[in-house]
């Protein structure tokens, strides 16, 4: 999944400049939340779920856009469909709280946020070769227009906005606690024993659609890495030691000292992501995945494990997870203030939403 706060990429800007009206929106659409005299419509809350869409199917190789994938069961009988639309929900109601704090702190959005949502719909219009009535239409398919897509990136960008007044002006802070209560909160250290029983690495390849679509292994093939898993699991019963086990069977080595996993970290099976969060520390826990079988045990952490080297693959956005982390946890407390359409946005649903991946910044 996807950072709750977004910026405004002025590096994506270009040369082009076409200004676009700055009157109120017209047609925002029906409110369906909203906190003082800030608020989010229906249209943007569904411009936002393609989008938050579109991340999650990018993010994970095993996901894919259809209604069996939406329906189906994560874990403890939430579905997909479920699953994203709250972390939706969560994210747009943060966004939200800061349009509130934006007019609370009476902060102003800089020219250059202004100048670059501009430069950005020009670039997306040149892009696609399209004047505004064809842009429109093309936006329409998000459930918005070209002066709603600017004031989405004028939203967003009042969010940046406040976050960046809370941690200049020391409001809010961060340091090793922080940090460390951050891990605790949302990682899990697992060793990972990966033993590829499912398909044929060679063969297989992606469709059109991005799709990872497997070569089944040979009989004899399959055979044999079955026989590496039950190997790897009576090794494990005779009391060896995990990591040797691991060096001597998995078919990936490379992370001796384990993995660390979060929620929404990308390039793993979503079912590893999910057993292991679940896993008791001590506990060991075998299954098979879309890309073959697992065996995991979770293990306690290294002490300020973002500092150490081997793990620094999983720890690339950790310093902007935990600023956010600490500015959500602040933010939170506007939550129960916050005016729900619960029936409207129930009605937004995530498996018919189109995946936006053309349309923004």
């Amino acid at each position: 999944m996807k950072k709750l706060l977004k910026v405004l990429c002025l590096a994506a800007a270009v040369a082009l400049f076409v200004t676009l009206p700055s009157c109120a929106v017209k047609n925002k659409g029906k409110t369906v939340m909203s906190l003082g005299n800030a608020e989010i419509t229906d249209r943007m809350y569904g411009y936002w779920t393609s989008n938050y869409k579109a991340d999650f199917i990018s993010a994970y190789s095993d996901v894919s856009d259809t209604a069996e994938f939406w329906d189906s069961v994560l874990y403890d009988g939430v579905t997909a469909e479920k699953y994203l639309s709250e972390r939706i929900y969560e994210s747009i109601r943060a966004d939200l709280v800061g349009m509130y704090l934006f007019n609370e702190y009476r902060l102003s959005v800089p020219d250059e946020y202004k100048e670059a949502a501009d430069n950005i719909i020009s670039d997306l219009m040149d892009y696609y070769d399209a004047d505004k009535n064809e842009f429109n239409r093309l936006l329409s398919q998000y459930g918005i227009n070209i002066d709603l897509l600017r004031e989405i990136m004028i939203d967003e960008a009042k969010t940046t906005e406040v976050y960046n007044y809370l941690f200049e002006n020391n409001i809010l802070t961060v340091g090793d606690a922080e940090k460390q209560e951050y891990v605790e909160k949302n990682y899990s250290r697992v060793l990972h024993i990966y033993i590829n029983n499912a398909y044929d690495s060679e063969k297989s390849d992606y469709d059109e659609n991005g799709n990872f679509v497997k070569a089944e292994l040979d009989s004899e093939t399959k055979a044999k890495k079955d026989a590496q898993v039950q190997e790897a699991l009576d090794a494990l019963d005779r009391g060896e030691n995990f990591t040797d086990v691991y060096m001597k069977y998995s078919d990936e080595t490379s992370y001796p000292n384990g993995y660390y996993i979060y929620a929404g970290i990308e390039g793993l099976p979503s079912e590893l992501v999910t057993h292991a969060l679940s896993l008791e520390v001590g506990k060991t826990e075998v299954f098979d995945s879309y890309y073959g079988a697992h065996i995991i045990k979770r293990v306690e952490m290294d002490e300020k494990p973002w500092e150490n080297d081997e793990n620094s693959d999983f720890f690339e956005d950790f310093n902007d997870s935990v600023y956010e982390s600490v500015y959500i946890e602040h933010i939170s407390s506007y939550y129960d203030m916050i005016e729900t359409d619960d029936e409207a946005i129930a009605a937004i649903s995530v498996k018919d939403a189109l995946p936006n991946y053309s349309f923004r910044y």
